[in-house]
């Protein structure tokens, strides 16, 4: 029988998964009944360990400060026997990762989640912070077809809440409204492939140029929700 960590007071169902950064368990919080998620840390190595523990207290802490329905809700930070965990909402879902490998979205499908995600990214760049972690793999879509960000180990704060910042995320959600329809890697080549409006999005998200970028993820939605709006 597969070894779960202890961490009272919950019991550890099933793993549900496991990334770059940890280990996410399914479990039942024995006083409450709750279901939730437990996200632990994987050793790479004992010696890169103070580093691991520094950037998930960061991810915890960045999670914890961003209340916003689409953003995966943090009760309790904590650490047992040496062992940091993260107790986080559970949802009940797939990654978007997941729905992309069965099939490519359409271009409606594919603005649509993206728009969905420019919400509580705004959120986000409020309050001061930047994802830099923008993927398919970091976003969770509920049975319901909700959105819920996750991964945030590589988040920053801002010395100064500024363009140049938020605009690493802004550009990694025009890279996945391309990657949703292609499920390649951005290339110029392959905007051809894609709606003539979502294809300009996508250039607008990516131009090096400060003038001819969105200056927001506000300023994205607004362009992909008229996008929706003219392709019910």
């Amino acid at each position: 029988m597969e070894k779960f960590p202890n961490i009272p007071p919950y019991e550890i169902l099933e793993e549900l998964g496991g990334g770059s950064t940890g280990i996410v368990f399914k479990a039942r919080d024995k006083e409450s009944g709750r279901l939730v998620a437990i996200k632990t840390i994987t050793p790479k190595s004992w010696k890169d360990w103070p580093i691991q523990c520094a950037r998930f207290a960061r991810e915890a802490e960045a999670m914890a400060a961003c209340n916003h329905p689409n953003i995966v809700q943090v009760y309790a930070i904590g650490e047992f026997s040496g062992q940091p965990y993260i107790v986080r909402e559970y949802v009940e879902g797939a990654t978007l990762q997941h729905h992309m490998e069965e099939r490519a979205l359409s271009g409606r499908e594919a603005a649509k989640v993206v728009e969905l995600i420019t919400r509580p990214l705004e959120c986000v760049h409020r309050l001061g912070l930047i994802h830099r972690n923008l993927s398919p793999e970091n976003v969770l879509i509920t049975a319901d077809g909700t959105v819920k960000l996750i991964g945030f180990g590589k988040a920053k704060a801002q010395v100064e809440p500024n363009f140049e910042d938020s605009s690493t995320d802004i550009q990694a959600l025009g890279t996945m409204l391309f990657v949703l329809m292609t499920r390649k890697y951005w290339f110029p080549e392959g905007l051809s492939l894609l709606p003539e409006e979502l294809a300009r999005i996508c250039m607008k998200s990516s131009n090096a140029e400060p003038e001819n970028q969105y200056h927001s993820a506000m300023e994205l939605a607004e362009d992909l929700r008229r996008y929706l709006q003219e392709n019910k």
